[in-house]
């Protein structure tokens, strides 16, 4: 897959969830006990997206690090 077709992807993917989330956001605003549930269950794939950026993040930079010479 090209790298340009599967950014694109991605955001797509993204931006269709958080508009979704929005969507859906403003039904539950109503009420306290849906809203309350419902910011729980839409924050939790939030930080595990943050979670694999960063991890991948830090994976890169680890797998380009130049290794000092053993003295």
């Amino acid at each position: 897959m090209n790298d340009k077709v599967a950014a694109t992807l991605v955001l797509v993917v993204t931006y269709s969830i958080v508009g979704a989330s929005l969507w859906c956001l403003t039904y539950a605003w109503h009420d306290e006990t849906k809203l309350y549930y419902w910011c729980i269950v839409q924050l939790l794939p939030v930080m595990l997206w943050v979670w694999c950026v960063i991890s991948w993040c830090g994976a890169q930079l680890f797998g380009y690090a130049k290794r000092g010479k053993a003295d």
